[in-house]
């Protein structure tokens, strides 16, 4: 069967894309035909002029035709930014245009082939998309942060599977699409991190051969045979991927920019050298047609002798260091190996053993000997600048920092070091810039990730020290930095509770005292307050409630309100009365269930002051070995929930099944309501809010029961004050309810307690239950 790829570059791309089409005419033995999506016009005319065969040079102008959502994106991207927005505009437009297609492949421009590409295919078989890892070894793991998948190759089916997950990345990449991590987000590749679970029919490519590339190669051993075949750890090597190669002139190759990435001798001459002889090849075919041709050299990239070169055997270098350490390989080319780096890591140790041992002067004396061997190296100014402010020297320390951040804008440790300084100072706006200045070069640095988590945490901006700390250990274990979170989290539960005025009894206290409620004669309400809920009651207190001038509901409150609590309509009138509502409600509450939300604490102390407060954590059984619903036994219970078929279904089939611990979920005589499901834009048969509310109050008047366990939205917690009004006991566990029962959330199938809690018994709503904007509320958290 014929296969089709696609690929994308312009004119500073052009001789590393012919490389690449160079290597499928050498190994893939199929017939084959490629599109080749030309970014401007010099590259479509020299693509012509070349008449390659099995090549379609298409100009991009012919995707973005009349593609205004692509277009309209462009606009406020960078020109990398663009490219990346356009990777499945691409792909879903060639498929589109030719129907025939079967499987499209997408590869990255500066891939290079080294084997058949036949198992790739063989592993995708009838799948409808196919994607690879990184696969980064354990010292780069913190890199998943920018995604566990890599976009260089990935196969779609032109089925309905393949289809839905290229409208799906195509529309999230135009909505956002930018060069740094943000809220989940970087550039077009993170969207991939969960397409196992979000899409059916997708394969994850698991042959080592296919993928290498400067990331992951440390972890694998290159060896090559008398006939010229390369093997990775005994898999042939199907292709490497030269991400952030360089060409500062085409005598001179520099395999990758970054200098986290190290290279062996054996990729060198078995990966590199072939492909630099490949790369000379295109150009010499591409000055024959444009004899001036020279993009894609690139003189201005930031280098230093501690990057591993590639030179070409005549080429005359006028430095003496590096002429000393050039090694000769065979071929064409020579390569400089930074020895001096062994050297100059030696001088950094002696350097840190001294001043950490107190001896300053010498460690003092020690740096300035080794700044005159290695006057270029950052490490080196950084750690004399260190010395200067441990010898008390802070001016002279300052000035050092900001002379090397003049000469390395993107050397983070000085950003880091200036940020410490400053906050040492007292100046804490200019430790936080500097802090910044150091995250955004390099969101990994572990120095600015400790300092301003421990910065953030004295300003008792808790919020922001969490999530710096956790954005780190989602993809790095470290001891020092788990500690401090667990030391912010302390913090911020000690000036939260201040801020409630009454004490929160601890998790098996409020476990105990809902169990003694619920043993109890009295009606009782056991509630909590519901995020998006908080929101709305705390903007009409402030800026409607007896208010003259009565400021319009802002869209970050109605959408929510909307999508996600299930209010309807979300006028500002119907909004008034809902809060007025759940005002009235809240004053109901027996035992609230805290969890620190904004307005929380003071929405509590003006309408909660009869209520005993605990953590969320009480109201859920299952964190509990003696939880307080083993006192559900023998009574008649009733469940309000949109689940409730599916409650029903799990609680009379595998009781005894979901739960190691038999008295979270107990023998009772189950009841329910089906709870109107309003939410993520579902359409019901009532006029509003407050008519379906009414409903329910009336169908819940028809059921005799004895407790009442609610999961509802918006709806739960003026249903739990009603049921109250009418004698009984009420337990509104909102979202968590469809957990007691066994059944599976995505928000929950991470969660560190809750995701060893499933079993096979476990069970996921069923279609019924599934609203059709589910993936619109909170990425479809309760399915």
């Amino acid at each position: 069967m014929k296969r089709y790829y696609c690929t994308y570059f312009d004119r500073n791309y052009l001789t590393r894309a012919l490389a690449l089409i160079a290597s499928l005419y050498k190994h893939d033995k199929n017939d084959f035909q490629l599109f080749a999506v030309c970014m401007d016009e010099l590259t479509r005319l020299i693509l012509n002029r070349l008449n390659l065969p099995n090549v379609t040079a298409i100009p991009m102008h012919e995707i973005e035709q009349r593609d205004f959502p692509l277009l309209a994106a462009k606009k406020d991207r960078s020109l990398v930014e663009y490219y990346w927005t356009a990777t499945p505009s691409i792909i879903l437009r060639l498929l589109e245009k030719n129907p025939h297609i079967n499987v499209l492949t997408y590869i990255d421009a500066d891939l290079f082939f080294f084997s058949s590409p036949n198992p790739i295919y063989e592993e995708f078989g009838n799948s409808s998309i196919l994607i690879h890892e990184h696969r980064f070894p354990p010292r780069l793991i913190h890199f998943e942060q920018f995604g566990r998948y890599n976009v260089g190759l990935l196969c779609f089916r032109n089925d309905k599977k393949g289809l839905k997950a290229l409208h799906w990345w195509r529309e999230r990449c135009i909505e956002w699409c930018f060069n740094r991590p943000e809220n989940g987000k970087f550039a077009d590749q993170l969207y991939l991190n969960d397409w196992t679970s979000r899409f059916e029919g997708v394969s994850v490519l698991e042959n080592i051969g296919a993928g290498a590339a400067p990331w992951n190669h440390e972890q694998y051993t290159f060896t090559g045979n008398d006939s010229g075949a390369i093997s990775v750890n005994e898999s042939p090597l199907i292709f490497y991927h030269f991400h952030a190669l360089v060409l500062p002139v085409p005598e001179i190759i520099v395999p990758t920019k970054h200098l986290i990435y190290n290279f062996t001798e054996d990729i060198l001459r078995l990966c590199v050298v072939p492909y630099a002889r490949a790369l000379s090849e295109a150009l010499t075919t591409v000055q024959t047609i444009f004899s001036d041709f020279s993009f894609g050299s690139n003189q201005n990239e930031e280098l230093s002798l501690n990057h591993t070169f590639l030179i070409k055997k005549h080429y005359v270098i006028n430095n003496e260091t590096l002429s000393k350490a050039l090694v000769c390989l065979e071929g064409d080319w020579n390569y400089y190996a930074p020895a001096e780096t062994a050297a100059l890591d030696d001088a950094v140790n002696e350097i840190s053993s001294l001043s950490s041992a107190g001896h300053m002067e010498e460690a003092h004396l020690a740096a300035t000997g080794a700044l005159e061997r290695f006057p270029d190296s950052p490490d080196l100014i950084n750690l004399l600048s260190r010395l200067k402010f441990q010898m008390g020297k802070f001016e002279e320390a300052k000035s050092i920092l900001t002379g090397l951040i003049n000469r390395f804008p993107k050397y983070s440790p000085a950003l880091t070091n200036l940020g410490f300084i400053f906050w040492q100072e007292g100046n804490i706006e200019n430790a936080l810039q500097y802090f910044s200045e150091a995250l955004n070069v390099n969101p990994s640095d572990r120095e600015a990730i400790l300092n301003c988590g421990e910065l953030l945490m004295t300003l008792k901006r808790f919020g922001e020290a969490e999530n710096l700390l956790m954005s780190y250990l989602q993809f790095s274990r470290d001891e020092e930095i788990s500690f401090l979170l667990e030391e912010v989290k302390k913090a911020e539960e000690e000036a939260r509770k201040i801020s409630y005025h009454k004490p929160i009894l601890g998790e098996e206290e409020g476990n105990e005292l809902i169990k003694t409620s619920i043993a109890g004669s009295s009606p009782m309400m056991i509630s909590r307050l519901g995020a998006v809920e908080l929101s709305c009651i705390s903007f009409y207190i402030v800026e409607r409630q007896d208010r003259t001038n009565k400021k319009a509901y802002p869209e970050n409150i109605r959408f929510p309100m909307s999508n996600n609590a299930g209010v309807f309509p979300v006028s500002d009138k119907l909004l008034d009365d809902f809060s007025e509502l759940y005002l009235r409600c809240i004053e109901d509450i027996d035992i609230l269930g805290v969890w620190f939300n904004d307005y929380e604490d003071i929405i509590c102390n003006s309408y909660c002051k009869n209520a005993h407060l605990v953590p969320l954590r009480s109201l859920e059984p299952y964190y509990h070995k003696k939880p307080w619903s083993i006192h559900l036994k023998g009574y008649n219970i009733l469940v309000i929930h949109p689940f409730a078929e599916t409650i029903y279904s799990q609680y009379n089939t595998f009781r005894k099944k979901l739960f190691e611990n038999p008295d979270i979920l107990p023998l009772f005589n189950l009841k329910s309501v089906k709870a109107i499901q309003s939410i993520a834009g579902s359409k019901t048969v009532f006029s509003d809010w407050f008519e379906a509310l009414s409903y329910m109050c009336k169908e819940i008047d028809k059921v005799d029961f004895d407790i009442a366990i609610i999961g509802a939205g918006a709806y739960g917690l003026p249903l739990a004050s009603y049921i109250k009004s009418s004698g009984k006991k009420a337990v509104h566990m909102g979202g968590a309810t469809q957990i007691l029962f066994g059944i599976k959330g995505k928000r929950w199938d991470e969660h560190e307690v809750i995701s060893k809690l499933y079993n096979p018994f476990w069970a996921r709503p069923s279609d019924s239950e599934t609203p059709e904007g589910s993936i619109n509320v909170e990425n479809g958290c309760y399915w």
